[in-house]
This record gives structure tokens, C-alpha cells and sequence, in this order.
């Protein structure tokens, strides 16, 4: 018998794909679909000796966003700290570090390629790495949100910040809203899509209910958050030399439904696994969230977790 819920996310663990419907209904409102716009963009970033392919693959992908929502609406750069927010609401959203007027829906199509070109350096002609990405997606204009703040932790203090981990470590995350709403948190390990939030002890549960201007700390065993009873602790881990996650939180003023979810299953080291679906569904999901619902949000950070080897 398990004594404690304790996660542990283990990257190559796969699951038979499933055919499910979703619970979200898609509507098709007069003059809605006119509010949708289809766009394409195109970037390109050097592979720099201090990053990885993921992180260029995925710098590559921000800025080829930000080219088509920049076509589609022009983009907004804020680099000032006097940012305008109404009743705790901004009216942009952040694509990396970039401000932007509109909100991605949902991709169509994304291509990467590479190009190897020669060029002068410090030492003479060298091999240089540029990636391209040309991608193609559903936008919209740029609505309103709640301002949250997040933070993902190696420990549950705010001192404790990290978006590295080793495995084995346990994640913990600091959340704040300006207003009452929704809130549930994904990891994504680009196949299969894990459920961290709300709790395993809150099975049939949509998403947890969080108090406006209140710090919380979630994944910390006993917290003394009344209306969250039964925290769950959440290791990650790898077993890869490292593996790199996305980690969605999601929030909305108004509650949403969840998606179809696998059921938890014990892993034979005896960890549980959580609920989950596959990234496919996930991305379906979170696309018909986002064009339907005007104050859904769903920001992301990047983690990489390294193995302890």
C-alpha cells in the first residue's frame, strides 16, 4: 500500500493512445470566427555554443510567433516597468520576453530546418549553426487577463527559485493572482501530458479554486491551505542524461472543463503516476480553451531536469 501520494514523472513511460472526445464544446458564435485570424511567420536564430537544440528549437519558435502575430495585429514591446493594469488585468501577452497584442490559438503548421554556413570568427572560418522556423497558426486579438505571478521552486520558499532540477529532486511552485478564480497545472514531456493539479484527492475536480492577493505554495506536504486538502508531493525525474519539460499553468476568473484524462496508475517502483492524456489531446484541449473563453490563461516555464548520473 502506498502511505504518501508522491509523483514520479518518469519521461519514457508511454501509453496506448486512446480515442476520447473532448468535454469542451466548441461554438461557432455570429461574427466570432471574424475575431480568429490565420497568419504565418518566420524566424531564424544562430545555435549559439551555450545553448542547446532544444533551447534555439524553441527560441526559433517564439520569435516565428511573435513574426506572425506582429503580421496579423503589429506587436507591442514594452520595455518599461509603467505597464498599464486595470483592476489587476493586462491587455498583452508575453511570448518569451516580448509583449505582444494578440494571443496564439493554435498551430497548424511548424517547420524546422537547418543551415550550416561558414563564418569568420575569432580563430578563422568556422561551421555555424542557423535554425529556421516558418510556422502557421490561429490568433486572436490580445483580451484583458488576470497579471499573475508564478514561480516554479526547489524548495517551497521564494528564495528557492529554479527551472533546473535534478532527478529525484521535488518541484514545488508559488502562485498569486490579483483575482479570484481557477487555477490547475500540467507537465508536459512533449509525449504525454500529466495532470499535477488539483490533487490526486480531488479526483472528478476540474481545476482548484484560488483567493485573490493570496501567496500559495502547492506540492508542499502539510501546507495549511484550507480550501486544498491532501497536497501531493511531485519528484521529477529521468533517465536521460537531460530531459526537458513544460510546465503549463493554467487559470481563469471563471471555472472550465477539464480534459478526458487516463487514470492514475502505480508504477512497479511503487510511485504513482498521475492523471494524464497525450500531448495531441492536451493541445486540442488547450486550443478550444483559449479560442472560446476570454479569460482563459495559460502561461508556461521551461524545466530542464538532469540525471543524477
Amino acid at each position: 500500500m502506498i502511505d504518501k501520494y508522491k509523483y514520479r514523472i518518469v519521461m519514457q513511460y508511454s501509453l496506448k493512445s486512446l480515442v476520447v472526445a473532448l468535454l469542451l464544446i466548441s461554438y461557432s458564435l455570429p461574427g466570432f470566427a471574424q475575431k480568429i485570424k490565420t497568419e504565418s511567420g518566420t524566424a531564424q536564430v544562430k545555435l549559439e555554443k551555450n545553448m542547446t537544440k532544444e533551447e534555439a528549437n524553441q527560441k526559433v519558435e517564439e520569435l516565428a510567433k511573435i513574426n506572425a502575430i506582429e503580421n496579423a495585429f503589429n506587436t507591442y514591446v514594452e520595455q518599461e516597468a509603467n505597464i498599464t493594469v486595470n483592476s489587476g488585468k493586462s491587455d498583452f501577452r508575453i511570448i518569451g520576453t516580448t509583449k505582444v497584442k494578440g494571443e496564439w490559438i493554435e498551430t497548424l503548421d511548424k517547420q524546422l530546418t537547418e543551415d550550416i554556413k561558414d563564418e569568420k570568427g575569432p580563430f578563422g572560418i568556422e561551421k555555424t549553426v542557423w535554425i529556421t522556423c516558418k510556422i502557421k497558426g490561429k490568433i486572436k486579438e490580445a483580451s484583458p487577463k488576470a497579471n499573475i505571478e508564478f514561480a516554479t521552486l526547489s524548495c517551497p520558499k521564494l528564495n528557492c527559485r529554479s527551472t533546473t532540477f535534478s532527478s529525484g529532486e521535488q518541484l514545488y511552485l508559488q502562485f498569486k493572482s490579483p483575482l479570484d478564480g481557477y487555477l490547475s497545472v500540467y507537465l508536459d514531456d512533449g509525449n504525454i501530458v500529466n495532470r499535477l493539479l488539483p490533487y490526486s484527492s480531488s479526483q472528478n475536480s476540474s481545476s482548484v479554486n484560488v483567493k485573490a492577493d493570496k501567496d500559495y505554495f502547492f506540492f508542499v506536504k502539510g501546507e495549511s491551505n484550507s480550501e486544498i486538502e491532501k497536497p501531493d508531493e511531485v519528484e521529477l525525474y529521468t533517465l536521460k542524461k537531460v530531459e526537458y519539460n513544460t510546465l503549463y499553468i493554467i487559470f481563469s476568473e471563471k471555472n472550465y472543463y477539464k480534459p478526458i484524462l487516463n487514470q492514475e496508475k502505480v508504477a512497479d517502483n511503487g510511485y504513482l503516476l498521475p492523471k494524464s492524456l497525450s500531448k495531441p489531446q492536451f493541445d486540442e484541449w488547450l486550443s478550444n480553451n483559449r479560442a472560446t473563453l476570454n479569460d482563459f490563461l495559460d502561461r508556461t516555464v521551461n524545466i530542464e531536469i538532469i540525471s543524477a548520473n
